[in-house]
């Protein structure tokens, strides 16, 4: 359980009541030992290395649990300052670190040897998972961008503030702060009605008896986003906005459903397979499967205006369903119809008509909308 370092020079400062017991070092050095250094500073391509068997904090639990998030890890930087009395381990000079998940980089990082957080300050750079090779073309990797950033190794998760921005392949989140958490595979977003978090996601594309249309993209803004890989889903709450061709949905809340659109596999790769932005092995695109929009629902487009209090949207078939209350059915303000109501409203993204259920069946109205 060994961590060292290796450097140009190297400068160490002891505490004098142990400075009589304290042999000569060469320019390799441990620095578990907090309590009796006071000071050290390396410089000139300076590289620190963890082994497996490395500990952060206390104790065989919290051992296992570090070990589980980081394994053998390597950092470089062109100067580490070491403080004795707070533990803490300053990297600057194009800090970069990196494990078998995580490669990041950073103008200055700081690693508190107590509790094992890593705090990143200025031009975060992050990637998870494995960027494209000659082996592996797709690169399903996962990368972030952000002001500031906290690893917290011993418990498996990490926060980037600041202009945060998350993207793997065609998905992108962009949001004040995105907080990701590596053993529930989830992921918490957060902004206001000035700085909203902004999702990029595409549908997967609705099909006919002939052919099937392309990817559409889908656009939505909120201030709250918890996404979660074992769902393969996508919760936004507050001020939610959904654009996506000529259709825009505003509700208090949408449920997004994914499709994880992976290359063919076989029966054994398939279950290997996760999918998703936390865990992004084998993933090609993210692609929205279904949506579920609830809360004072509201759709806009050229030339009709609907409320309800649910949308239901399928990418299969381009399908939007709109249901109310007993007492505020759905209704469809149209320019060529006028004003159209009954318990469930059905359009189609490719289809110029609305399909109006109610008591005595289903009628078809034919409109004109506005491409």
């Amino acid at each position: 359980d060994v961590d060292t370092s290796t450097g140009d020079t190297l400068r160490v400062l002891f505490d004098p009541a142990e400075l009589n017991r304290k042999s000569k070092h060469s320019g390799q050095q441990n620095f578990s030992g907090g309590e009796k250094i006071r000071s050290a500073v390396q410089q000139g391509h300076v590289t620190l290395r963890q082994t497996a068997g490395s500990a952060v904090g206390q104790g065989e639990s919290q051992k296992a649990t570090a070990l589980a998030f980081n394994g053998s890890a390597t950092a470089t930087a062109t100067t580490a300052a070491y403080d004795g009395t707070t533990q803490m381990l300053t990297l600057t000079g194009n800090p970069y670190f990196q494990n078998a998940q995580l490669q990041i980089s950073a103008t200055q990082m700081q690693v508190n040897r107590a509790t094992g957080a890593v705090v990143m300050n200025g031009n975060v750079r992050s990637t998870i998972g494995q960027t494209p090779s000659s082996i592996d073309k797709r690169g399903s990797a996962t990368h972030f961008i952000a002001d500031q950033a906290i690893l917290d190794r011993a418990g498996q998760a990490a926060s980037f503030m600041g202009h945060a921005r998350l993207w793997q392949g065609e998905s992108v989140i962009e949001a004040p702060m995105i907080k990701i958490f590596q053993l529930q595979q989830s992921l918490l977003a957060s902004g206001n009605l000035d700085a909203p978090v902004r999702c990029s996601f595409v549908s997967t594309g609705a099909k006919n008896n002939a052919t099937k249309q392309p990817p559409v993209p889908v656009e939505v803004t909120s201030q709250h986003l918890q996404y979660s890989d074992a769902e393969h889903s996508a919760h936004f709450l507050d001020a939610v906005q959904v654009h996506m061709q000529s259709s825009q949905l505003q509700a208090g809340r949408a449920d997004i459903f994914f499709q994880s659109t992976a290359p063919a596999a076989t029966a054994t790769e398939t279950s290997k397979r996760q999918g998703g932005l936390m865990n992004p092995s084998g993933v090609d695109r993210m692609a929205v499967d279904r949506m579920v929009i609830e809360d004072h629902v509201k759709l806009i487009q050229p030339g009709r205006t609907g409320t309800g209090a649910k949308m239901v949207y399928t990418a299969s078939d381009g399908r939007f369903e709109m249901t109310g209350t007993q007492d505020a059915p759905p209704k469809v303000i149209d320019a060529a119809k006028g004003t159209l109501t009954g318990h469930t409203l059905i359009f189609y993204s490719q289809q110029n008509e609305i399909q109006v259920s109610g008591g005595a069946g289903v009628t078809t109205i034919e409109t004109r909308v506005q491409k």
